[in-house]
């Protein structure tokens, strides 16, 4: 295991190299075991330039079509649309915030490119998150389905109260970093709170990085200095639930 730049606030944050990303990938028993350390220690693994600039590139290309139509709010089933809302701080959300949100089905087939390209990346997720797909390449079935979601935090307003994820089934989170830099004087961001310390995770996190974790840890988004906003893509999975859409997976906290 190859370390880099520093670890923080009692070996919370961990750096590794690409290399050994794509060395873990290719073992079911090395990725059980780094989910246990993730889960044992609640510690944040980021791995460095795993995804290229090609793949985001074409990531943020979808994105700024979508951007292009109309936000509209619905319940996800099979065979739905991406979903695209600007949630500005709807009294109806579970979790208040301000922000825009984007979530590129694996069944709509103008996503299949970007789902082949992050095969790797979604195969690690699906063995943490115990996802079983019976060797089908396409990420869903009948009740579940893996998701990229791609949020946007607009400069100065955008955020996302203090919440846990995984309250219906237990999910590791994959952050990919959407930042061209990592910038150890950025203000606001994602923000993780280990009792009264927190950890900024923008301050660590570049283009092409990822940041693996378990969301049960108390986390938020709070308002960046970044002048364009910020943005994540996060590899996540959903759960359906008959004519209710998906099941409830976060919870506010105080």
């Amino acid at each position: 295991m190859s370390l880099f730049f520093e670890n923080n606030l009692e070996n919370k944050v961990i750096y590794y190299s690409n290399n050994f990303f794509n060395s873990i990938s290719k073992s079911k028993k090395q990725i059980k075991k780094l989910k246990k350390q993730l889960n044992q220690d609640k510690r944040i693994i980021i791995f460095k330039n795993v995804v290229s600039k090609k793949i985001i590139a074409d990531i943020v290309k979808n994105r700024n079509i979508i951007l292009k139509n109309k936000p509209l709010f619905f319940k996800t089933f099979m065979g739905s649309n991406d979903l695209y809302i600007f949630n500005k701080k709807n009294k109806k959300s579970y979790v208040k915030g301000y922000f825009k949100k984007i979530e590129l089905y694996p069944w709509n087939k103008k996503n299949k490119k970007t789902y082949k390209s992050l095969n790797k990346i979604i195969k690690v997720k699906c063995i943490m998150d115990n996802l079983d797909f019976h060797k089908s390449r396409n990420f869903y079935d009948k009740r579940k389905f893996v998701k990229l979601q791609l949020n946007h935090y607009p400069f100065r307003k955008g955020f996302l109260n203090k919440h846990i994820d995984g309250i219906h089934k237990k999910i590791i989170v994959l952050h990919i970093g959407m930042s061209k830099k990592t910038n150890r004087n950025t203000k606001g961001g994602l923000i993780f709170h280990y009792n009264k310390k927190k950890i900024n995770v923008d301050k660590y996190l570049g283009l092409g990085d990822i940041a693996i974790f378990n969301p049960i840890i108390p986390h938020e988004v709070t308002p960046s200095n970044m002048k364009n906003g910020r943005w994540s893509l996060l590899l996540s999975s959903g759960y359906f639930s008959k004519l209710k859409g998906t099941k409830l997976q976060s919870k506010q906290i105080n």
